[in-house]
């Protein structure tokens, strides 16, 4: 178990990476799962895991955010989950080649869950595992977070979903990141963070021939269609 003074924003609980080993052995067709992340020092919920939808869209708040009880009781299934904290199956993590080296801080932990998806595996939220984390600590208010979460999501987004996919939500995603683009004008009345935010954007469609040689292999390697574990666009506006 690790003191909390041994990570810069992460405590775990004493059962919290057994009961997720006892997950991953007893579902061998579970890949990845994630425990119920409380906020530092409190019993109140920060993440249970988040969908995603056709347009990239995880829905907000996520799963089971400012309660002190989880909404299910039972290990269940989502689209993804916080990287803060999480289990990997070994042979899937060297199936996928692991993180995705094109993007940098953030991202890492949305192409792995939906790598694994697509290539056949689920993934879990397991709620009796409980870790505590502090947001925000690692890089606070560096201009550059915006930047990478743009960049990040896009290539994400581009690399895993299949083409039928895109040529319906592709038109949406750039909508919604305007429309995030635009919010951040008319609420802070500040032009930097939404630069940065366009700035991530464009550099990701600069790296299309990565994502192009990224997707005939993932071609080849795809068990699940998209509609498989994409979650309903009604849900992600009206999550758990």
């Amino acid at each position: 178990m690790l003191a909390k003074d041994e990570c810069n924003d992460v405590r775990v609980t004493a059962d919290s990476l057994s009961l997720l080993v006892d997950r991953l052995e007893s579902a061998p067709d579970v890949a990845i799962a994630f425990p119920r992340i409380n906020d530092m020092d409190s019993e109140t919920i920060q993440s249970l895991g988040m969908g995603c939808d056709i347009f990239g869209y995880r829905g907000w708040p996520e799963y089971g955010e400012g309660r002190t009880e989880p909404p299910f009781s039972e290990p269940t299934e989502i689209v993804q989950g916080k990287g803060c904290a999480m289990l990997v199956d070994r042979a899937v993590w060297r199936e996928i080649g692991g993180f995705d080296d094109g993007n940098f801080l953030y991202g890492d932990d949305s192409y792995l869950c939906l790598q694994a998806w697509v290539r056949g595996y689920h993934v879990e939220s397991v709620p009796d595992s409980v870790v505590y984390h502090e947001e925000d600590v690692t890089i606070g208010k560096n201009p550059l977070k915006p930047y990478h979460l743009a960049r990040s999501k896009t290539r994400t987004y581009l690399k895993t979903f299949q083409l039928s996919t895109l040529l319906v939500g592709f038109p949406g995603f750039v909508v919604l990141f305007f429309g995030q683009l635009a919010k951040d004008v008319l609420s802070r009345g500040r032009l930097r963070l939404p630069a940065y935010r366009l700035a991530g954007f464009l550099a990701a469609l600069a790296t299309v021939g990565d994502i192009y040689a990224h997707r005939r292999e993932l071609r080849e390697a795809r068990e699940y269609d998209d509609s498989e574990f994409l979650t309903p666009v009604s849900e992600t506006w009206d999550v758990i």
